[in-house]
This record gives structure tokens, C-alpha cells and sequence, in this order.
């Protein structure tokens, strides 16, 4: 998982660094000690980790091809690296300080130009080996870097720093997922025009409501809205008995619901207000669904307010 994803960091890092004289690549939390006069050495470390807050509706990944898919279940992160580099100068002479800081620099520098990559930066080449290494990085990229003016221990030393987000998961922890054997897409603009031509009603009185736009709604194969329904209820606060009901249409697999047949023109739905008196006014809601092929509520797509006052 994050510990992988460390080492092949490392790895990237020292394949940038090939060739380069004097220059030893470790993994966090070595080097313990500063290295040696004339020496300079390069440490990777992923330090922290940072929570992703933006909503996600599912937290799934996916692997293989049909048949034989495989799911789990993935955390997504913010990561943040770290690239610190240290070159201690053969002599404490200002011309072996001078090349020293040009050596640090240099080393800096091909790192930077390395890991700027395309490959580096969509997370590509810091992919795993191994064929569950538990990460994916979608993300990679400097986010700032310098070297310290002065000596440390009699030592220069640069930083640079990297953001990233990742994928990760407990390797082999995974199960096989079920086959999707129909998608049937609908686009429409939301929200639906809804509309009802008596917004007050008495009780036991009666609302005409309109379902405009619905001619719009295609199928994935392009034709037109036949054989979809519409799946309509109403909402309020008050138990479904004692609530208004939908008398259009025809029974639902859910006794709360009415479906309606969806064509070119505009959907009328009759909503009907419950009996008897009501010591004081209330809002109720019809609501529309887009019904699935067995009858049931599906996507939500909007509802209309009907106000029920008392007679006189």
C-alpha cells in the first residue's frame, strides 16, 4: 500500500539520479548520520496523509475484464512526499562549499525535471509492480522545493516537495463483482417542469398537475419515451393514510406510488386531497419518480407543492 508506493517513489528517484557520482538514494527514515566529507545523499519519504472531503457516491474500484471482474473497496487520499537531499562538501573551503551547492542543485534539478513528466504527474509511472500492489496515484506534482542558504552541520541541504492523491486498498482483499446485463440511460434536464394549475386546494378537493419536458427523455437506442412510466406519490408530514393520494394512473409495485405512461405530450396527473376537516392549512408534495421496468420508484425527478386549507 503507502509503504509500496514509498519504494517505488525511492526507485523513480534514483533512476533519475543514475550515473551521478557520490550520490546515495534511501528510503525514510535512513540516512541516520550526515554523509561523508564529499558525499551526498538523497532521502524519500511519504510523510503525510491527508483525508479527501469532496463527495464521492461510491468508494469502489475495480479490476480485470468481464468475465471475471473483480471489486473491493478503495480509500481515497491525499499523500504528501518529500525529496530531502544533503551534500557535504569535501572541505570546508568556500570553493568545495560553492561546488558542493552546485552538485545539490544539480541532483535537485534532475529530479525535478524527471518526476515532471506526463507519465509522472497522471500517476502512470509510479504504478506498482506487482499485480495488486494496493495503491493507485491519480495525481503527482511539485508543489515547492528550495535549498537552505546556509550550512547544516556543515552540510547543504535542498528539499523539494510533492502532493499527490491515491487509491489504496489491502492487497489481495477483493471479491467478484456481479454482471450489469442492461443499462438503459436517460438524459434530461433537471428539474422537470412540475407544475400544478390549483396550487390551493379544500379537503376532499382535487389538483390537476402537469409533467412538461418529458418528451425530451431518450432512450440509449434513440428512440422516443415509449414504454417508460413515470412512478408518482405524495409527501407530507402526516401518515400515508391520512395523506392526499394520486388517483390517475395505475398501481405500482409499491402500494404509495401511481404510475403514469410516459408520450409525447406533457403527463396529467390527478392529485386528490384527503377528506374531512383540518383545524389548520398544510403543505403537501407531489412527488415524481421515473419508474424502473418492474414498477417501482426510481430516479427522483422532482415534485410540486399543493396547499390544503380549510373550507368556509
Amino acid at each position: 500500500m503507502l509503504g509500496s508506493l514509498e519504494s517505488k517513489l525511492t526507485a523513480e528517484v534514483a533512476e533519475a539520479l543514475a550515473g551521478r557520482a557520490a550520490v546515495l538514494v534511501v528510503t525514510a527514515p535512513l540516512p541516520l548520520a550526515v554523509p561523508a566529507a564529499g558525499e551526498r545523499s538523497i532521502r524519500v519519504s511519504l510523510e503525510e496523509m491527508l483525508p479527501e472531503s469532496n463527495f464521492e457516491a461510491e468508494r469502489t474500484g475495480f479490476s480485470g475484464a468481464s468475465p471475471g471482474v473483480q471489486i473491493r473497496r478503495v480509500v481515497q487520499l491525499g499523500f504528501v512526499a518529500r525529496v530531502h537531499a544533503t551534500a557535504c562538501p569535501q572541505a570546508q573551503s568556500t570553493a568545495e562549499i560553492n561546488h558542493a551547492r552546485q552538485l545539490l542543485m544539480e541532483d535537485l534539478s534532475l529530479v525535478v525535471h524527471a518526476l515532471d513528466a506526463p507519465t509522472y504527474r497522471d500517476g502512470h509511472d509510479l504504478a506498482g509492480s506487482d499485480p495488486d500492489p494496493g495503491y493507485e496515484v491519480t495525481e503527482f506534482h511539485l508543489s515547492k522545493g528550495g535549498v537552505h542558504p546556509e550550512l547544516i552541520d556543515n552540510c547543504l541541504v535542498g528539499e523539494l516537495e510533492y502532493e499527490g492523491k491515491a487509491h489504496i486498498w489491502p492487497p489481495g482483499v477483493s471479491e467478484d463483482a456481479g454482471e450489469i446485463g442492461l443499462v438503459d440511460a436517460v438524459v434530461e434536464a433537471l428539474p422537470v417542469d412540475i407544475r400544478a394549475a390549483q396550487t390551493v386546494v379544500r379537503p376532499g378537493g382535487q389538483a390537476a398537475v402537469r409533467v412538461k419536458v418529458l418528451s425530451r427523455l431518450r432512450r440509449m437506442d434513440g428512440n422516443a419515451t415509449a414504454g417508460m412510466r413515470l412512478a408518482v406519490t405524495v409527501l407530507g408530514d402526516l401518515p400515508l393514510a391520512e395523506r392526499g393520494t394520486i388517483t390517475s394512473g395505475t398501481a405500482a409495485t409499491d402500494a404509495a406510488f401511481r404510475l403514469h405512461t410516459v408520450g409525447d405530450a406533457p403527463v396529467d396527473i390527478t392529485y386528490a386531497a384527503p377528506p374531512g376537516p383540518i383545524t389548520r392549512a398544510r403543505t403537501e408534495f407531489v412527488a415524481v419518480h421515473l419508474a424502473t421496468p418492474d414498477g417501482a420508484p426510481g430516479v427522483f425527478l422532482g415534485s410540486t407543492p399543493i396547499r390544503i386549507v380549510a373550507g368556509g
